[in-house]
């Protein structure tokens, strides 16, 4: 009898891990929707607002399934930072060219 409820509450256990790792990718997916729009629609500032919390919860849900989903979740956030930061700076026009557009 006692390992019978011993497995009934392992199923338990992971159905609401699982739950984690739906939600980690529901607000992984509402992250992205809401930097394009953000990019989209001029709003102030509040659709990136709600984009930052969403990824922070996002990275925590899949913290609290595994700690390796959470890991690559933060790496995976932080890599694309980056990328977009040499990206941008790559596309910076030289200086001279930007205060003088003639080239002289």
């Amino acid at each position: 009898m006692i390992a019978i409820l011993a497995q009934a509450q392992q199923a338990a256990a992971d159905s609401a891990n699982e739950a984690y790792l739906l939600w980690g990718f529901i607000l992984a997916a509402a992250a992205l929707g809401l930097l394009i729009l953000e990019l989209l629609i001029p709003s102030g500032g509040l659709l990136g607002l709600l984009c930052g919390v969403s990824a922070i919860g996002s990275i925590i849900a899949f913290f609290q399934y595994d700690t390796m989903f959470g890991v690559s979740a933060l790496n995976f956030r932080d890599g694309a930072a980056r990328s977009k930061k040499r990206h941008m700076r790559a596309r910076e026009p030289p200086l001279l060219l930007a205060l003088n557009p003639a080239g002289e």
